[in-house]
């Protein structure tokens, strides 16, 4: 009988097992050279599978997204985290101005919007300014951020 190659593939009849859970089918011998070919048989078809599978997901635009989110996930997570707390308060302050100048500003006064929209927006970005001003020594002090690497933090 032929030994099984790399073009044979598996052999196509069921394989016969004695109480060792060794192969005695005269269709395969058992021996160490056969366990290589095999071995080597199922690394190239694992590679050939992977590498099909990596040309049709990674070709695609989401795809690479989502691989640099992760890959920058450390970063992303506090830019996203900074930009949201600088546009609540910004919103806030902004909010809490446009309501008092509404008290201030008469119904019928000339550039009646322009009155009321450049004082809230001025004042919300004032704030979201100092916020952002108030975060400074925390990203120049090499000090905190050589401790905060070694902490829970850099877990994630």
């Amino acid at each position: 009988m032929s030994r099984p190659t790399l073009q044979d593939g598996f052999v196509d009849s069921p394989a016969q097992h004695d109480d060792s859970c060794r192969v005695v089918s005269e269709n395969f011998i058992d021996d160490k050279e056969d366990d290589d070919s095999i071995h080597a048989i199922q690394t190239e078809f694992n590679r050939t599978v992977f590498q099909d599978a990596r040309r049709y997901i990674g070709s695609g635009f989401f795809f690479r997204c989502v691989t640099w989110t992760y890959a920058e996930r450390k970063l992303i997570v506090p830019f996203m985290a900074h930009f949201v707390c600088t546009l609540i308060i910004w919103g806030h302050f902004g909010t809490m101005k446009f309501q008092e100048q509404e008290a201030k500003v008469p119904d019928g006064a000339p550039f009646y919007w322009w009155k009321r929209l450049a004082p809230s927006l001025e004042f919300g970005s004032m704030h979201a300014i100092l916020f952002q001003m108030s975060l400074l020594p925390l990203t120049m002090s090499r000090l905190s951020i050589a401790a905060a690497s070694s902490s829970f933090i850099n877990r994630f």
